[in-house]
Order: C-alpha cells, then sequence, then structure tokens
C-alpha cells in the first residue's frame, strides 16, 4: 500500500476495486476520494472492470495466493469464459462481414459492444495487405465505435486495453500511407494501453512489434527493425500461428534485402516461397514472389529473376492483383538496364510514367523519372536528360514534394552541362531521406 500523496496509484484502485484492501488502508482511500473528482472517476472504471471480468481474477492470481484444490474449478471458469468471448467475437464478425465493406455509423447499432470493435479490427488486420481500403473503413469505423463506447456511461468495457489494439492498427495505416514517424508516435501511445487487459495480449504485442518492425525499416533502422521482427515471429510460433509467422519472415526477407544482407535475404526468400502451407493466403504468395524476384535483380541474378517475374505475374493475374502488374515491369526495366540494353530499359520506364501518375505514387514517379534520366545520360541523349530534369522540377509543386524535395529537383533542372550521374545519385539519396521522414536541409555541396 502506498503513503497519502495527491493521487493514489492505479494499482491502490484496482486493489480497492477488488475488495483487497485491510480496513485501515480502504479508510485512507475513502478519506482522499470525498475530496477528489479524478480518483472517483477513475475508481468507477476499475469497478466496471473488476465486474465485467470478476471470474477472471481468481484465475489470474499467482498460483501461492489460492488453495490448490481451487485450481480445475477455476480452469473450467476461465475455458468457459474464453468460448463465450470466442463465440460471441465470431458472431460479431459474421455481422460485420455480412453488412458489406460500407458499414453503417457505429450509432446505428443496437447492441454496439466492445466486442464489435474487437472483430472489426481482427477483419482489417486479415485483409491489410491485399484489400487496404477496405481495412482503413474498418479501423476507421473502429475507432469511432470505441469513442462512442467511451462516451456511453451505461456501456462497460471490461477490455481497456482495446484502444492499445485499436491503436497499433491506426499506427499499420499511417505506414502504409508513407508517414512512420507519426505511426511510431502512435505506437508509443498504444503500447501504455496494451499493459491494460485486452484479449490474447500477447498476440496484440506481437502485431505492435510486426507494424513497428515496419515502420523502423522504412526509415532504414535496420537492426532495430529486425529485432522487432524477431520478436513478433516468435510470438506467433508459440501461439501456432504459422500464417502470421510467416509473414513476419516475409518482412525479415525484405528488411535484410533493403539493408543489403542479401546472403541472408535470398535463402530465406528462398525457404518461403517453398513453405505453400504457411504462405497459403494466394495474394500474399504472389506478392512474396514479386518481393524475391526483386531481390534476385539485386543480388545480380538476372537468369532467375526472369523467371520469378514471370511466376509472379501469372500469380498476380489468378488472385486478382493485376493493379500491381506494373511492380513486373518495373523489374523488368531494371533487369534490361543491368544487362545493358539501356534503349529497352528507357522504352519500358517512359511507358512506366502513366502507370505511376494514375495511381499516384508521387515518390515512385520521381525514382523512375530519375531512372530515366540517368539512361538518357548514358546514351548521350544530353539534351533530353536535361529536358525531362526541367519537367520533373516543375511537377514537383503538384506531387506536392516538400520545398526541400522541391530544391533538390531543381538543382538537377538548373545543372545544364553540370548534369551527371553523381549529381542525380546526391539528389536520390536525399529524397530518399526525405520521403523517409528524416529531417534534411539541401545543399549543393
Amino acid at each position: 500500500m502506498n503513503t497519502p500523496r495527491a493521487h493514489f496509484e492505479e494499482l491502490d484502485w484496482l486493489e480497492y476495486a477488488q475488495g483487497r484492501l485491510d480496513r485501515e488502508e480502504k479508510l485512507l482511500l475513502d478519506d482522499h476520494l470525498e475530496t477528489c473528482s479524478s480518483c472517483r472517476d477513475r475508481l468507477k472504471e476499475f469497478e466496471r472492470m473488476v465486474t465485467a471480468l470478476d471470474p477472471l481474477w481468481d484465475f489470474i492470481r499467482p498460483e501461492g495466493d489460492r488453495p490448490a484444490a481451487e485450481d480445475q474449478a477455476l480452469m473450467e471458469r476461465a475455458e468457459k469464459i474464453a468460448d463465450t468471448i470466442d463465440r460471441e467475437v465470431t458472431q460479431a464478425r459474421a455481422e460485420l462481414v455480412a453488412l458489406g465493406p460500407a458499414l453503417p455509423a457505429p450509432e446505428s447499432f443496437v447492441n454496439l459492444s466492445h466486442v464489435y470493435v474487437y472483430a472489426a479490427i481482427l477483419i482489417a488486420r486479415e485483409s491489410f495487405a491485399t484489400r487496404f481500403e477496405e481495412s482503413r473503413n474498418l479501423i476507421t469505423w473502429a475507432v469511432a465505435a470505441l469513442e462512442r463506447l467511451q462516451e456511453d456511461d451505461s456501456k462497460k468495457l471490461p477490455w481497456p486495453g482495446l484502444a492499445g489494439a485499436v491503436g497499433s492498427c491506426m499506427a499499420y495505416l499511417r505506414h502504409r500511407e508513407g508517414k512512420p514517424l507519426q505511426a511510431l508516435s502512435e505506437l508509443d501511445a498504444a503500447r501504455t494501453l496494451l499493459d491494460l487487459p485486452v484479449p490474447l495480449r500477447d498476440l496484440e504485442m506481437a502485431f505492435w512489434s510486426y507494424v513497428r518492425a515496419g515502420c523502423l525499416h522504412n526509415l532504414s533502422r535496420f537492426e532495430e527493425a529486425l529485432r522487432e521482427i524477431s520478436s513478433a515471429e516468435e510470438i506467433y510460433a508459440a501461439f501456432g500461428e504459422s500464417r502470421r509467422a510467416a509473414r513476419s519472415r516475409f518482412l525479415r526477407a525484405i528488411i535484410l534485402s533493403d539493408s543489403g544482407n542479401l546472403r541472408e535475404a535470398l535463402p530465406l526468400y528462398e525457404s518461403l516461397v517453398q513453405d505453400k502451407d504457411a504462405m497459403a493466403d494466394a495474394p500474399i504468395y504472389a506478392l512474396l514472389y514479386l518481393s524475391f524476384a526483386s531481390c534476385l535483380v539485386f543480388s545480380g541474378d538476372l537468369k532467375r529473376a526472369k523467371s520469378a517475374y514471370a511466376k509472379t505475374a501469372g500469380l498476380l493475374k489468378k488472385t486478382g492483383q493485376e493493379d500491381q502488374l506494373f511492380r513486373v515491369r518495373v523489374g523488368l526495366a531494371d533487369i534490361a538496364h543491368r544487362e545493358g540494353r539501356l534503349e529497352d530499359a528507357l522504352d519500358l520506364n517512359v511507358r512506366l510514367r502513366s502507370e505511376f501518375r494514375e495511381r499516384r505514387l508521387p515518390w515512385d514517379e520521381v525514382r523512375r523519372e530519375l531512372w530515366i534520366i540517368r539512361e538518357f545520360l548514358e546514351l548521350e541523349r544530353f539534351e533530353e536528360a536535361r529536358e525531362t530534369c526541367r519537367a520533373l522540377a516543375s511537377r514537383a509543386e503538384e506531387l506536392s514534394l516538400t520545398a526541400e524535395a522541391r530544391s533538390a529537383l531543381a538543382y538537377l533542372a538548373d545543372a545544364e552541362e553540370a548534369l551527371s550521374a553523381e549529381a542525380i545519385a546526391s539528389v536520390q539519396e536525399v529524397l530518399q531521406r526525405i520521403e523517409r521522414g528524416i529531417s534534411t536541409r539541401w545543399s549543393v555541396a
């Protein structure tokens, strides 16, 4: 028990709500409650939690605090509660799926509860990789539903840590939107909330680590990213979540490849593409093969890369992901460049321009334009290279690039005779840092 202070700790109020304080300790807190409205509100939340989870409190006590004869009965009670939760979540998932992607507003649900919020984020996580907009809509709905539940004093929230699970999903959305620093900030906030009761907390922590690994990868903090993804993979494997563990290995392969560690990345990719049981989700398997082909290009194994891209194209078509076929064409352009077929590479890259513009992928468009400029220079088509620089600089504002990025592109546009592969490489490095959210000031030096 803590000594008197301006406010007591949450553990004190939890023990108060559970009736585990002795008479003197309880009187001390009673006196404090008479003059502190914020602690009265905090106690009310803990009383709701204890009421909702009452059958589980005995189960989570250390074994030394209870007679051995109680263990079997407590285990049976816990299993019954787990079965009830699973049944409720399964029913809520079925209802949400039946309503389709355009879910009605949370206030239209007569029996809205935390179960629907949890079901929504579970559905969203399953479709993050292949149906991103549907996932975004589900998470947005879950946020609105949780806020409504929190505002309604009549609703009991037995899983206060659910806000942390929703926060991890919001961080994933920010990560996919290319905002890794904002995503990391949201993950920090979610981590604290995940210490509160939430279903399958270990699996929630695995997802949290998975998202954080992706953000750190985008910021080129590769060692930290590898530690986080290893943590996620270990938890998923321990819980028998083979598909999620395989997706964690997939992300680890990407991190290793992008950090230049092809010696470890390639064997991992080769293992994953053979593990069709773990990667049984066909759309994910197609994306895995796409990434594998790209790694083969980086390793210089162009013959196998061509074969991998051919298989990838078939898989993407078979799984209804034709919108990703342009990534195959990007890979084929890179192969042509590496093989010295500059005219073929240039032709492919020029044709890819419309693909990037239609998809509103500004950074990808800029990277591809810089490749085109390089190829013009290597083909000694200097005026076309300079003209492309000027056109790219004029599009910079339309692409909503930062002031520093626009300055870097303007430098290339003004370079004229000084335009070179080295100048382009310097600009590419600066743009890469800006894209990843790293504070950077452009300087010709």
